[in-house]
């Protein structure tokens, strides 16, 4: 009986150490649709390509969005926080040089979701450098704020 419960704790463990299964697959596709604060209306499809890589809780696929592999898919293991990210040319006000990208942070329902509306945000690769590093520093609901003010609204949903 003793090394019957010894096995079972040892198996359960094990069963926790390992990888969650990913929610997603490759050619998974996502629509996402919205505005930028400027005014920008977005519209594309994003079909995911191959295995993604998990670590810290977060599932990170690359996806075929205006050109192949220039997008990301960011998700938590609940899937209570999405992010897709999506680099673009510059707007034609701006130097063709500059490195530009379109996110979109939502938070949907957990798992099977089917859409998602959020935050929509369009800069350059600099800026929202700056702008992820200060919210993963765990700053106060300040950088939430500064973040709504800059952007416009998204939806994201799975196809």
């Amino acid at each position: 009986m003793k090394k019957l419960l010894i096995c079972s704790t040892l198996l359960l463990a094990g069963c926790a150490a390992t990888t969650p299964q990913e929610p997603f697959k490759a050619g998974d596709s996502f629509e996402m649709t919205g505005t930028t604060k400027a005014g920008m209306n977005v519209q594309q499809i994003y079909t995911l390509r191959g295995r993604p890589d998990f670590g810290d809780d977060l599932w990170i696929y690359s996806a075929n969005g205006r050109k192949p592999d220039n997008a990301l898919l960011f998700i938590e293991r609940e899937q209570d926080v999405a992010v897709l990210v999506e680099e673009t040319p510059p707007p034609a006000d701006r130097p063709a040089s500059e490195e530009w990208m379109l996110l979109c942070l939502t938070a949907p329902k957990g798992p099977g979701w089917a859409s998602a509306k959020g935050l929509l945000l369009h800069s350059t690769a600099d800026d929202m450098s700056k702008l992820l590093d200060s919210l993963d520093s765990g700053s106060d609901l300040s950088t939430f704020a500064g973040v709504a003010q800059q952007a416009g609204t998204c939806t994201v949903r799975r196809l």
